[in-house]
């Protein structure tokens, strides 16, 4: 984890090269818009079989660029994208659930014809894959991944394995949320801190991450941290046969 945010955050292109460059040696950054008229912004770089990264909670799509820097180079196509309401995206006043979040993927993957993907998907990406899952199946697939996230968050005596360990309960979700109003700032400094708790992440890249959120829409953050807590898909999870967790 600390790897991952050190260098998307301090070390977003490789050394001596520009955007303009990695745009002109294959990237080609575009919107596609959705059946509810909403633009949708992705990159699209490399040639081979397809990749789709998808986001966490209030991130977006440059999060990714250690990931394609990488598979490009392996010989992957690699496509990401930033979800409804993030990023370079649009703002709509609806559309902020995790079955929205899967139309949106559906569409883009039509869209752009992709056929035996391979859909990896981070923290709140996770659900939005289990969501597609659960709302197209696996067909369009040749493998799914998911990383730092649990099909179902609030732990009980079904289920040890929510967030933290099973330690956040349904009041530790609305405490956020109150938190969240209070002092923004100091939310996101904690929600860092705590993501990042197993390898402690430099003050530098912390205060980087607070500023890069601190203007994110208060209204999606929300809506979609509410979704990640009420939605559960541990029968989506055993019925997909590409996972790979």
């Amino acid at each position: 984890m600390k790897e991952y945010f050190e260098k998307a955050v301090l070390h977003p292109l490789p050394p001596g090269r520009t955007a303009a460059e990695l745009t002109m040696r294959g990237r080609e950054m575009a919107n596609f818009r959705t059946d509810d008229f909403t633009n949708i912004y992705y990159e699209d770089a490399g040639a081979g079989p397809a990749m789709v990264f998808l986001h966490g909670w209030t991130g977006n799509h440059c999060a990714w660029a250690p990931a394609v820097r990488h598979f490009t180079q392996k010989g992957y196509r690699v496509i990401t994208y930033d979800h409804r309401g993030h990023g370079a995206s649009g703002l709509p006043p609806r559309g902020y659930t995790m079955e929205r979040l899967a139309r949106d993927l559906e569409g883009l993957m039509a869209y752009l014809d992709l056929k035996d993907v391979i859909l990896c998907g981070l923290s709140m990406g996770a659900h939005v894959l289990f969501a597609y899952a659960r709302l197209f199946g696996c067909a369009r697939l040749s493998k799914a991944i998911t990383m730092d996230m649990s099909p179902k968050l609030i732990a009980d005596e079904t289920w040890p394995h929510g967030l933290y360990k099973g330690s956040v309960t349904q009041q530790d979700n609305l405490d956020i949320l109150h938190a969240m109003e209070a002092d923004l700032s100091g939310f996101w400094r904690d929600f860092f801190t705590k993501v990042a708790a197993a390898d402690p992440i430099s003050p530098e890249v912390t205060q980087a991450l607070v500023e890069g959120v601190l203007n994110f829409p208060l209204h999606v953050a929300k809506a979609l941290g509410n979704e990640i807590v009420r939605e559960e898909y541990r029968k989506t999870v055993s019925a997909i046969p590409v996972l790979t967790p």
